[in-house]
């Protein structure tokens, strides 16, 4: 479903330090359950970001899951270079039928401060396994609260080496997920996945196409814990 990351928190900034939660998504276009598990901590040295995705969508049908999906971002505060960290990633996952390539990411994140104001940029070496060469990929989060609502999400770039899928192109994937705070820890609400050449993004109605934009919502639920 997602590449959620997608929070690659800013490891230097408490605001971000949310911990743990859990999500069910309901996926509109797909038509299925996906649950996603996060994790976001600190150390001395910086942060450490990870998640796992499993999607419910066996086709015996019984649903149960049909996919697991995830990754590990670390990052490591230069401490003599303001708002920058260097970071290695590591991406993963297989279906019922077949594994994905792993995926090694490795660069520099930097973070545009200004009043109330952070946005992290992550500038990256991308090395798919069984594929050929090293490409780039751009990745940004952001992360808003007022009052009971609550806004997250991120932006991927990166381009695809010559034997990939789809081969030799850029791909592109948004996720904005909006919150809002029903009761304690849980909220309701709804992510929106934006891609272009993102080989994850099919619907029921739409397989997936190269060049073209798929526009998938959910309606989820998440705990905070």
């Amino acid at each position: 479903m997602k590449k959620f990351i997608i929070y690659l928190f800013v490891s230097f900034m408490p605001l971000f330090a949310l911990g743990q939660n859990l999500q069910i998504h309901y996926d509109l276009g797909r038509e299925h359950f996906t649950s996603t598990l996060e994790m976001f901590n600190t150390d001395n040295l910086g942060s450490t970001f990870w998640f796992v995705d499993f999607d419910y969508n066996n086709s015996g049908g019984s649903k149960n899951a049909s996919l697991g999906y995830w990754e590990i971002a670390r990052y490591f505060a230069v401490s003599k270079v303001p708002n920058t960290s260097l970071t290695i990633q590591y991406n993963d996952g297989l279906t019922n039928e077949f594994s994905f390539n792993p995926v090694w990411l490795g660069g520099i994140q930097y973070v545009i401060t200004a009043k109330g104001f952070s946005l992290p940029f992550d500038f990256l070496l991308r090395r798919e396994l069984n594929t050929k060469g090293i490409t780039f990929q751009l990745t940004s989060v952001w992360f808003y609260t007022w009052k009971d609502f609550e806004i997250t999400g991120y932006i991927d770039i990166w381009n695809t080496g010559p034997n990939a899928y789809p081969a030799s192109n850029w791909a592109f994937q948004a996720e904005p997920q909006f919150w809002y705070n029903i009761c304690g820890n849980i909220m309701i609400g709804t992510e929106i996945e934006i891609s272009r050449n993102f080989s994850g993004a099919w619907t029921k109605v739409r397989a997936f196409k190269e060049d073209k934009f798929f526009v998938i919502p959910t309606i989820a639920l998440k705990w905070v814990f």
